[in-house]
């Protein structure tokens, strides 16, 4: 081995260990992790946290729940999917529809191989509703599907008033909805019908990205977002778009960190629409946009806006109780509630959070350090090893030196 190869095998061997303590030392550093405060409620019962978007940038998948005695509350996430406006509905068959006092009782004919949700329309009414159901055969025998329980609705632009209606997936050809109320008076129910594929928590909800920049770089149009606070679930967003006669061009996104992952591809066109869907894209101040210009003249890029959908936690709260929510301490377990997502109803109240705030933590619990797990130790020893490794080399330099 001559002198260049054996100066540099001692250098190597230097670094890893030098690198090795100074990773040691780091384990003592400190990190940092996010939380939020639950509104309270004022009834035990399940409700619906809607997520910040902040909260669910930095931590979706490390989100914990805890209440004043810092025990986990169990949770599942509800529908995170995004999902375009929903303008139509398939009504069904309703064999009857009566009412009397405060009982309206309806009979849908299924004729669907299995189904687990009813889209209920009415008129508005200021009173609690509840709901119960049984499902059938041949109208004659009865069974049990879902015990009564709170029903809720929301006013929906399209469709009017909509309660979705939850409950264990079934194949029965009759299901009888009992909807009662707490006045004397019955409901004004239109129909029952059903969405494919919609989810009334799929909503938009607008980021707030702080200012962009546009920038031509190599024959592309690339759009950056500097001042960026937090990472967002990035589902939609909608280029405002000035140019000059027709246009046809790619567009995707990236991580400007050498391109660690680039998402799908758009068409810009001025055809169409410049609104365009993601599969909850994690975007930070090094996501860019890119347009792919070739040899046309670029496009002005007046505006942009991002938007992210609405996320909630199911909880069983109680009522008076504090909790919070934190983000980046731990993954959760898996909680038993997640095997009754299909029973527990998916329109319940909403309560939010407020007040994100970080929080620094020691990764180690509180302790009073020994005196080799000390800083002022640990660096000694660094110091010490990297002298005496200088000493090594130099002397093994100087022998190589003679022999050769």
């Amino acid at each position: 081995m001559n002198t260049c190869n054996m100066s540099n095998l001692i250098k190597r061997q230097a670094l890893v260990l030098i690198v090795g303590l100074i990773a040691t030392f780091s384990s003592f550093a400190q990190t940092y992790y996010w939380y939020e405060t639950i509104d309270t409620v004022s009834a035990l019962g399940y409700y619906n946290i809607e997520l910040s978007q902040e909260i669910a940038g930095v931590g979706l998948n490390s989100l914990l729940i805890l209440d004043d005695d810092d025990k986990e509350v169990p949770y599942l996430i509800r529908s995170s999917v995004p999902v375009k406006e929903m303008k139509q509905m398939e009504m069904y068959e309703l064999v009857s529809n009566v009412h009397k006092d405060s009982i309206n009782t309806i009979i849908v004919h299924n004729r669907e191989a299995e189904v687990s949700r009813f889209y209920l329309r009415m008129k508005e009414a200021e009173v609690t509703k509840y709901i119960s159901i049984r499902g059938s055969y041949d109208r004659k025998q009865w069974f049990s599907v879902k015990q009564k329980s709170l029903l809720y609705s929301e006013h929906n632009p399209n469709l009017g008033e909509i309660a979705i209606i939850d409950f264990p997936k079934g194949d029965y050809t009759y299901y009888e909805l009992a909807i009662t109320n707490n006045s004397r008076s019955p409901l004004n129910i239109t129909g029952v019908g059903k969405i494919e594929k919609s989810s009334i928590y799929g909503q938009f909800v607008e980021l707030k990205p702080g200012s962009f920049v546009v920038k031509e770089d190599r024959g592309n149009t690339i759009i950056t977002f500097p001042s960026l606070e937090y990472p967002y679930y990035l589902s939609k967003f909608e280029l405002q778009i000035t140019g000059k006669g027709h246009y046809n061009r790619r567009m995707w996104l990236e991580s400007s960190e050498k391109i660690e992952y680039t998402v799908g591809a758009f068409q810009l066109s001025s055809r169409d629409e410049h609104t365009f869907y993601t599969d909850q894209v994690l975007i930070d101040k090094n996501t860019q946009i890119v347009i792919e210009n070739e040899s046309n003249p670029s496009l002005t890029v007046d505006g942009i806006k991002l938007f992210g959908v609405n996320r909630y936690l199911c909880a069983y709260l109680d009522a008076g109780m504090q909790y919070r929510i934190e983000a980046g301490l731990k993954r959760p377990g898996r909680y038993d509630i997640q095997d009754f997502a299909n029973e527990i109803s998916l329109h319940l109240p909403i309560v939010k959070t407020v007040g994100l705030q970080k929080k620094m933590i020691e990764k180690e619990p509180e302790r009073e350090l020994r005196f080799f797990e000390s800083p002022l130790f640990l660096w000694g020893v660094i110091a010490l090893t990297g002298l005496i490794l200088l000493f090594i080399c130099l002397r093994m330099l100087k022998e190589l030196k003679k022999k050769s």
